[in-house]
């Protein structure tokens, strides 16, 4: 049960705000310490560039 609520939250972390990514980002650099540090690196760049991007989009008020 705990295990589907992880994974149902990171698919809703799409619409996450850019505080929450970079609190899933940390979850993820924890999750896969066994990773290389060149490759933690290349995500976190891909992951904050993302953001970057995000913020520059202005919504349409709805």
């Amino acid at each position: 049960l705990n295990s589907n609520n992880t994974a149902s939250h990171e698919i809703r972390s799409t619409q996450a705000t850019p505080r929450e990514m970079a609190q899933n980002v940390k979850i993820r650099l924890e999750r896969y310490s066994r990773r290389s540090a060149n490759q933690m690196a290349k995500e976190l760049i891909l992951w904050s560039s993302l953001i970057r991007s995000k913020r520059r989009i202005s919504y349409p008020s709805t």
